[in-house]
């Protein structure tokens, strides 16, 4: 029998590579690891963890599970089943708290609400002058009034989300509430580094107010820093509406990540029968037009992949270029009816990091009404 293909099932620091590694061999799945730089292979830059194909489904579910594959001895966090839904109170932060309540009943899972706040004295403009002077009464008075309207803003948001579960508008689900100071995007990614939530779910404002406003940052800057699974929430879109996506634009690169992506999806949506489009975003490479074009070896091979191992979902491919701007892409959102957008995003050659050189990583967050799935690989 021919020996099956090496393929990278996750790139990793030496460390957190070497344990990945060994926990795998554990299992009995034999592991090759590769410095990622091989041109200067004594440049730290990170290893890739390499498998035979024929053990992806079984790696993964083994990375899934680290809990229970993991040895007693070992004291790496572990990722549990929480949401991170962050909140400013506002509506369309509710809609977000709406949609990640649906989530985390299909996964038996936990919400954690996070608020920060800014401390009024470190926001403001501080003037030196040589004399310097300030009133440190009123300065902790200051603090701690912006600290118990926070605390008293989010009693009234959990109040309403318990008016949502009593009269059956979302599923009951076990949550807690957490405020931390600082600026936003700093709090998310720091409960994120400290705590593994399983995603993070967040409320975006619709795409006139975000125009106007130039709302969306905290999601861009969320989405760039950290390293989980990030679901943003469009103020326009009614989950109630549509519990699970029946139509997903899955932005490739088709590549062996589209796969851990793939999984992903199958994952948080395992009761959707959904249909997945394949759009490759660069336009200088011609993967696969709508008039019917053979496709490449590694298109068909991909494909055929996702479909044997994804029964619930069906696949098409199409080209988009990007390269003018996103009118090709809106196009075909609406063609198509898309309810959910799905981004593999890596450290190298991500999709995302593309959009940003042609200056549209913003407009994709600002500029669409669909919910938009970022996920790491």
């Amino acid at each position: 029998m021919a020996e099956s293909r090496l393929i990278t099932v996750a790139i990793h620091t030496g460390d957190r590579a070497i344990e990945l590694k060994n926990q795998l061999e554990a299992e009995g799945i034999p592991v090759t690891l590769q410095n990622v730089n091989l041109e200067h292979p004594t440049v730290s830059s990170g290893m890739r963890v390499r498998i035979p194909e024929t053990d992806l489904p079984l790696a993964l579910r083994i990375i899934e599970n680290q809990d229970i594959f993991r040895s007693y001895d070992e004291e790496h966090r572990q990722t549990d089943r929480s949401f991170l839904v962050p909140v400013d109170f506002s509506d369309y932060s509710l809609q977000a708290a709406c949609a990640a309540f649906r989530i985390a009943q299909a996964h038996k899972g936990e919400i954690v609400l996070l608020n920060s706040y800014i401390d009024p004295y470190l926001g403001s403009n501080m003037q030196l002058t040589d004399a310097l002077t300030f009133d440190i009464s009123a300065e902790a008075d200051a603090r701690r009034k912006v600290e118990q309207s926070a605390h008293a803003q989010m009693r009234h948001f959990t109040r309403q989300i318990r008016e949502l579960i009593k009269n059956g508008t979302i599923p009951p689900v076990k949550f807690t509430t957490t405020i931390a100071e600082g600026v936003a995007e700093d709090a998310i990614d720091e409960y994120a580094k400290l705590n593994t939530p399983y995603m993070i779910i967040m409320g975006t404002r619709g795409t006139e107010r975000k125009a106007a406003e130039m709302i969306g940052s905290v999601s861009a800057e969320v989405i760039n820093r950290c390293r989980c699974t990030v679901l943003t929430i469009p103020e326009t879109f009614h989950p109630s509406e549509k519990a699970s996506p029946h139509k997903v634009l899955f932005l490739s690169n088709f590549d062996q990540g589209d796969i851990l992506a793939l999984d992903t999806v199958a994952r948080i949506f395992n009761r959707s029968d959904a249909e997945v489009i394949m759009a490759q975003v660069d336009g200088r490479r011609r993967i696969l037009d709508r008039m019917n074009t053979p496709a490449p070896a590694e298109v068909e091979r991909l494909v055929s992949y996702c479909s044997k191992n994804y029964p619930r979902f069906t696949f098409s491919t199409m080209n988009v270029t990007v390269d003018r701007g996103l009118d090709a892409l809106r196009k075909v959102l609406t063609d198509n009816n898309v309810d959910l957008i799905v981004i593999p995003h890596r450290h190298h050659r991500s999709i995302l990091g593309r959009l940003l050189n042609h200056g549209l990583s913003q407009q994709l967050i600002l500029g669409t009404d669909i919910p938009m799935l970022v996920i790491r690989v």
